[in-house]
């Protein structure tokens, strides 16, 4: 099948691109330092704002009484946060168009693989990228509110008066096709928001379009090729989803012991950070085989060489065309007689 030719190219462009790996390493890195050094200033913060306190005295519960009494560490505490999810989403953005461009290059057989493309797509599309997440997460609770509100006038308009008043068949009849339509729209919108997103991600940084622009573009993709692309979402998130067992399977040991037995846990560490580096791995496949699809469906069909082209009237018209201008005189009206 033609999905599992787009999973095997997906596979080969992932091998060429493991530096990817790395500079989603880095990025987490990057933020963690972020998260301790805002951390700290706070704590610093909070200390200098009451003279009685000092860091040998200052405990979880101390900052988190002085927390909820004071309304300047409050508002220091939000802004430090908000800080922090924009360095946050401004790397991650960063770091996702840099490495979609390197895959595209690669696939696009531009490039061998990782390249300083990372550096120029990054730079290029980071802003759209941010505009894109916005754009997302904006689409994202606006449809969990829609689907919250059918659920809840539903249940609390007809099915609750019904159970109410003893029309428990009625009831029974009415709720199954409800919850049934309510999980099949939700499993709907669940593959616009994979499918649209990865989509609309790979055409902002492959066609260098805006944010708006690439998620309108996405839509008419998924449009286009709407089976081609619910099945192929599927076996990604299949794939995805086997990744997150076996990742859980690999962390359920280091998660049990890890409060009764601290040592153990220190022990199976390495089989964590092992589990956590075959899921990236495996989100790295599936992204490289999404950008495998698009290219696969956008790109136009090589032309034919001329050298084996078909004859000009084979093209042009029909066989029996005239071949020369004087074929195509019109019949004189008044022909001359026979000798």
């Amino acid at each position: 099948m033609k999905y599992f030719s787009d999973l095997k190219e997906g596979f080969h462009i992932a091998n060429r691109n493991l530096a990817v790996l790395l500079t989603q390493v880095l990025a987490g890195v990057v933020m963690l330092f972020f998260f301790l050094l805002l951390t700290v200033i706070f704590v610093f913060i909070a200390v200098g704002s009451i003279p009685s306190l000092n860091l040998q005295t200052l405990s979880a519960d101390n900052l988190s009484g002085l927390v909820q009494t004071s309304l300047t560490l409050v508002a220091t505490g939000v802004l430090f946060i908000i800080i922090f999810a924009l360095i946050a989403a401004f790397i991650t953005a960063f770091v996702h168009s840099g490495n979609l461009g390197c895959m595209l290059k690669t696939a696009r057989k531009e490039a061998r693989g990782f390249t300083g493309e990372f550096f120029a797509s990054g730079g290029r599309s980071v802003w759209s990228m941010l505009g894109l997440y916005i754009i997302w997460g904006i689409v994202t609770l606006f449809a969990a509110f829609i689907f919250g509100a059918i659920a809840t006038v539903g249940y609390e308009a007809v099915l609750s008066p019904l159970m109410d008043a003893g029309r428990r068949v009625l009831a029974f009849a009415l709720g199954v096709p409800f919850i049934l339509s309510l999980i099949l729209g939700g499993l709907l919108f669940l593959f616009f928001v994979y499918a649209g997103w990865t989509f609309s991600a790979i055409i902002l940084v492959g066609e260098r379009y805006g944010a708006a622009s690439s998620l309108s573009a996405s839509y008419r993709f998924i449009k286009r090729n709407f089976w081609d692309a619910l099945l192929f979402a599927l076996l990604m998130f299949a794939l995805v989803f086997f990744a997150n067992i076996l990742w859980n399977i690999a962390t359920m040991p280091f998660h049990i012991t890890k409060d009764t037995d601290p040592s153990v846990a220190a022990g199976l560490l390495p089989i964590v950070l092992f589990g956590l580096l075959l899921q990236m791995y495996i989100g790295l496949i599936a992204r490289s085989s999404f950008v495998v699809f698009y290219i696969d469906r956008t790109t136009p069909p090589a032309p034919v060489d001329a050298g084996f082209s078909a004859p000009s009237s084979a093209i042009s018209g029909p066989v029996d065309a005239p071949e020369s201008p004087s074929d195509t005189r019109p019949p004189l009206e008044n022909p001359p007689p026979e000798s």
